[in-house]
Parts: structure tokens; C-alpha cells; sequence
């Protein structure tokens, strides 16, 4: 009887051994990100970013000057901009073709930011995405977008009614890049 309570003891600490080398292999595994299970687990709970393999974009797009509330409608359906591959919840850039830019702004389908600070936007019922300051001021204008008052001072009648004739204010694009994903 005395050999089986020995072998017994050696089996359960034979057991127990290999269970805690098991359980430190899988804490390292997890430290480092090395993924042993079937599944995606996540203990930092941390965003990806992008990757070159990732580069969504939407280049050189027509804008318009939503003029009633202030803001920057960019000439693509939400659908369309979403096909693209952007999702709400994501930080983009955004460029527009006098240089002035927008950097890590979130994209969403509501108003979700504070007062006076930046976003995209593609609210229902909307027909395009929208650039925008939340209850702040119009964009087009925080941007310098609107080219013709700054030509008044400086192009004589003729030329300033070949401007405007032109309207070539609604020539401006807008270039949209995913920064980072879900933020």
C-alpha cells in the first residue's frame, strides 16, 4: 500500500507541475500576443492601426458649402464612402485643396463630439458625408475655402466676372484617409 500512496503523490506533483507550465506558457503567450487559441483575445483591449495593406482613401472629391448650417458636404453617398471601407468610429484625415487639413478627426453617424470640435459625419438623411465643426463655426470658412471675397480686393470688375462666372470656389476637393481604425 505504502509503493501506491507514493506513486499517487508523485503522480498528483507530476500533474501539478505540468499544469502550472501550461497555464505560465499560455500567460506568456498572451504577454507577447502569440496567439495559441482558436480564437482573438485581447487583454489590453487596444485599437489596431492602420496598415499599408490597410490604406482606405477617397481622393481629390468635389465639396460644397452647406451654407444653411455651416460645414463641408464631400460628393459621395454615405454608402459609397462605407464601401470604400471606412467604418463609424474611425479617425480619418482630411485634406483639402487649399492645404488646409484635418488630422485624426472621428467619423461618425451623429453628432458624438463636444461642442467646437471637429468630425465627420454621416447622419441619417443626409446624401453625402459631411465635414464639420459641432455647433461651432462653418468649416468653409474656419478652412478659407470661400477664394472669392479674398480675389474682390485684388481683380478688377472684368476679371472678378470671369471668376464668378468660372465658379471655380465649387471646383475645391476634398481628400479623406483612414488614420487609425475604431477609435
Amino acid at each position: 500500500m505504502e509503493n501506491t500512496n507514493k506513486t499517487e503523490k508523485k503522480n498528483s506533483i507530476i500533474l501539478k507541475v505540468v499544469l502550472v507550465a501550461i497555464a505560465m506558457l499560455w500567460i506568456v503567450c498572451m504577454l507577447f500576443n502569440f496567439n495559441v487559441l482558436p480564437w482573438k483575445i485581447n487583454l489590453y483591449n487596444t485599437t489596431e492601426k492602420t496598415t499599408k495593406s490597410e490604406n482606405i482613401k477617397l481622393e481629390s472629391t468635389a465639396i460644397s458649402h452647406d451654407e444653411k448650417y455651416g460645414g463641408i458636404y464631400v460628393n459621395i453617398s454615405i454608402d459609397d464612402f462605407n464601401k470604400l471601407g471606412f467604418q463609424f468610429g474611425d479617425s480619418i484625415n482630411a485634406e483639402f485643396s487649399n492645404g488646409y487639413k484635418m488630422m485624426d478627426i472621428p467619423y461618425y453617424n451623429g453628432y458624438y463630439t463636444k461642442t467646437g470640435e471637429p468630425l465627420l459625419i454621416a447622419y441619417p438623411g443626409y446624401d453625402y458625408i459631411k465635414a464639420a465643426i459641432n455647433n461651432g463655426d462653418d468649416l468653409w470658412e474656419t478652412a478659407d475655402l470661400n477664394l472669392t471675397p479674398l480675389l474682390n480686393d485684388t481683380l478688377n470688375q472684368g476679371h472678378q466676372f470671369l471668376w464668378n462666372s468660372a465658379n471655380l470656389d465649387g471646383n475645391m476637393t476634398a481628400t479623406i484617409t483612414l488614420a487609425e481604425r475604431g477609435k
